[in-house]
C-alpha cells in the first residue's frame, strides 16, 4: 500500500528500497512518505509563521496515541516497535528552523546534516540485521529538496561539486550518487532539472554495469 503511493510521489526514493532485502520495506516507505509531507509543507505555506503552525500541528498529532492523518497513525504504529518518535519530532523542529537561511549552502548544509543523521537513526531502527545499516547522504536530501519542489539548485552549483566529487564514493548509495551525478550535469549544461524514469533507470544499470 504505502510502497505502491512512495512509487508515485518519490519514484527515486521507491527504487531505492525496492532493492532492498528486507521484511519491512512497507516501513521503509511510510518513513520517505514522511520525508515527502514535510518537504511539501515547507513549499506549499508560504508565509514563514503558517509553516511553523503546520508543523507544530504534526508535532502534537505525532504526540497522541493515535490520529486521524493517516501517515501520522502509520508512524506512531511503528513508534510503538521501535522507538522512533524523539528522532521524528527532532526532524520536524528543524523544517522550522530552515526559513530564510534555505538559499544560504552553509547554513542549508547544517540543517540536511541533522535531519539526515536523524532519518539514518530511524531507517536502522528498522532495517532487518541481516542486511546491515541503511547508508544514505544528506547531500542527495538536499539536492531532492530543491528537486522536488522546482527550485534550481544554480545559485550552489559550484559549492554542490565540489562537496560531491571531493567526497568519498563510498558514503553514497548508488541511487543517490546517480540521481545528485544527473542534477550535477544538468545544471552544468544549464537545463532545467527535470529527470524521467527512463534516465534515471538508464544511468542506474550503466553504473551498475561499470561498477
Amino acid at each position: 500500500m504505502f510502497i505502491s503511493e512512495l512509487k508515485k510521489k518519490n519514484y527515486f526514493r521507491y527504487l531505492q528500497i525496492f532493492s532492498l532485502d528486507s521484511k519491512n520495506k512497507n516501513y521503509f516507505a511510510i518513513i520517505f512518505l514522511f520525508e515527502n509531507e514535510l518537504n511539501n509543507i515547507f513549499f506549499t505555506c508560504s508565509e514563514a509563521i503558517l509553516r511553523k503552525i503546520k508543523f507544530q500541528w504534526f508535532i502534537a498529532e505525532f504526540e497522541k496515541n493515535n490520529s486521524s492523518h493517516k501517515l501520522v497513525e502509520n508512524l506512531i504504529k511503528i513508534d510503538k516497535t521501535f522507538n522512533i518518535k524523539k528522532e521524528c519530532i527532532e526532524i520536524i523542529q528543524t523544517y522550522q528552523e530552515i526559513d530564510e537561511d534555505i538559499f544560504n549552502f552553509s547554513r542549508c548544509k547544517v540543517f540536511f546534516k541533522k535531519i539526515n543523521n536523524l532519518q539514518i537513526k530511524i531507517l536502522n531502527k528498522i532495517t532487518d540485521e541481516d542486511i546491515g545499516s541503511f547508508k544514505g547522504s544528506y547531500v542527495f536530501m538536499l539536492v531532492y529538496f530543491f528537486y522536488r519542489n522546482g527550485n534550481k539548485l544554480i545559485f550552489a552549483y559550484k559549492e554542490l561539486e565540489n562537496l560531491y566529487y571531493k567526497s568519498s564514493r563510498k558514503d553514497y548509495d548508488i541511487f543517490e550518487s546517480v540521481f545528485i551525478e544527473l542534477i550535477l550535469k544538468k545544471l552544468k549544461q544549464g537545463k532545467k532539472m527535470k529527470i524521467t524514469r527512463f534516465s534515471f533507470i538508464l544511468n542506474l544499470i550503466f553504473c551498475k554495469v561499470m561498477k
